[in-house]
Order: structure tokens, then sequence, then C-alpha cells
């Protein structure tokens, strides 16, 4: 090939001929991964590797805490019930206290008045206690 036929005239610069991209193509086929490359992705790979372990490991620890809440947590809903059962009979029983102490006092209240009204006393006239009514 003759030199004007390598530049164009359009735009001044260089064609590249064709058979030489093939070779360059052909080069860059051929070229393999560098070594200092792929024991850096092996470390890691390494490294990823001991990072999942021990995300595993956390989550299988998490796992077992979990287990042990859920149980005490059962423990303590029955614990719950239970306080809650005797809530409900103290409250019954509180009830029932109040209501007979109501009555008491009212009793009271009533056997008050009626020893007033029996030990109302006239003033004017002699008792005589000794005597028997006819």
């Amino acid at each position: 090939m003759s030199q004007s036929d390598r530049y164009s005239t359009d735009d001044g610069k260089r064609k590249r001929e064709i058979h030489d991209e093939k070779e360059i193509i052909a080069k860059s086929q051929k070229m393999h991964k560098s070594p200092a490359k792929s024991q850096q992705n092996e470390e890691k790979l390494d490294q990823i590797l001991n990072l999942l372990q021990n995300l595993t490991l956390e989550v299988n620890q998490i796992r077992a805490e979990q287990r042990e809440f859920q149980t005490e947590l059962i423990e303590l809903k029955a614990e719950n019930e239970i306080i809650i059962k005797e809530n409900a009979n103290l409250k019954k029983r509180l009830r029932r206290n109040e209501k007979k102490l109501r009555n008491t006092n009212t009793r009271l209240e009533q056997l008050e008045r009626e020893k007033r009204r029996n030990n109302v006393v006239i003033t004017g006239l002699k008792i005589d206690n000794n005597k028997p009514e006819n």
C-alpha cells in the first residue's frame, strides 16, 4: 500500500488496515489475567466467606436467643393469666366485703336510733322501777 492509501483526504487521519485490526483483536484475546489479580480475587473471596461464616454464626446465636425469649415470654404470659384470675377473685371478695360493710353500717345506725328512742326520759314524772306495772 502506498502512503496515500493510508490517509484519507476527508479528515486528514491515518486509516488502519483491516488485517492490522484482526491482529490486534487476536493478540488481545490471547492475553490472560495476571496472577496478582486472581490472588487478590481469591483473598477477597476468602474474606467474603469468612464474613459469611461470621454472619451465619451471629444469626444462629440470635435465633437461639429468640427461642429463649420465646419460652420466657410464654412463661410470663401464663403467670400474667394467673395473676389476672387472682385479681378478679380479689375484686369479687372486695365487692362482697364492701356490701357486707354497708349492710352492717345501716344495721348499726338502725340499732342506735332504736336505742335513742328507748332512752327518752320525760322530766317531771317520777319513775319507780320497783313497782310492778299492771
